[in-house]
């Protein structure tokens, strides 16, 4: 049971009790204004609710002829890509990976990517669902794919300017934590000011609509709805038959 609604023997008040934490859906924009810099190791944004923001870590990672070490994460002429070359490349099976590490749970993913050249681009992405615990390990010396739990990956083709959408869903997870951008063949980019997601927070005014149905003794029967507002920072609200937060309601029973 997530909520209850109980009717006092009046019939005149009624109080909503909540049992679990309702989260809902938070759109963010993550990338937007990163400064062109290819010295950093990783970069990191905070937006969304001001009590309940998303913080975005990216990290680049390069093979250096014997394994993968820590890179840059290149943002300049404002699109982003790993290391010197400031691309996503597929590098004979020796691809560049572009971490972006989440602190909440996400659900989407939306970014445009800029193509470079005119061939044939297939862009591969994994999600993870990683506890907070291993996320704190990324970006440390001697971390490695070994110490991730598995996986979901994905592959596509890609065109210049295409908007791509990641969503938990269709990876078969609920949510994720952390995303690696890769390329099976070609190179591209991503533009960092139309990087959003979606992310679950319990911050949130929301509301829902409780549908209730009356009978009486002699079976008369009257049905009505009861829009709730819920705020994220309450735990039980009270309504009345009075004009007040939750709204007046008349059921007439004959």
């Amino acid at each position: 049971m997530v909520f209850e609604l109980t009717l006092n023997d009046a019939m005149d008040t009624y109080t909503y009790q909540q049992y679990v934490a309702i989260e809902t859906e938070v759109s963010a924009t993550v990338g937007q204004g990163l400064s062109g810099n290819n010295s950093a190791s990783s970069l990191q944004t905070s937006s969304g609710l001001n009590s309940d923001p998303v913080e975005t870590t990216f990290y680049g990672y390069e093979f250096n002829g014997n394994q993968y070490v820590r890179s840059t994460v290149d943002t300049s002429a404002n699109t982003m890509g790993v290391g010197a070359g400031q691309d996503i490349d597929a590098d004979f099976n020796r691809e560049d990976h572009l971490f972006m590490r989440f602190d909440q749970d996400i659900t989407r993913v939306n970014v445009q990517v800029d193509v470079v050249g005119s061939g044939l681009t297939i862009l591969r992405y994994t999600v993870y669902s990683v506890t907070p615990a291993v996320l704190a390990q990324l970006g440390q010396d001697g971390f490695s794919y070994a110490d991730l739990p598995p996986g979901e990956t994905r592959s596509m083709v890609v065109t210049d300017g295409q908007m791509v959408e990641i969503k938990a869903s269709s990876a078969g997870l609920t949510e994720f934590s952390l995303i690696v951008f890769e390329s099976d063949i070609g190179a591209y980019k991503l533009v960092p000011d139309t990087l959003t997601v979606d992310y679950l927070s319990e911050d949130q005014d929301f509301s829902l609509k409780a549908p209730i149905r009356v009978v009486d003794s002699d079976s008369d029967a009257a049905s009505d709805a009861i829009d709730i507002n819920i705020s994220g920072t309450m735990d039980t609200l009270t309504g009345s038959s009075a004009t007040d937060a939750l709204g007046a309601m008349n059921l007439p029973i004959h």
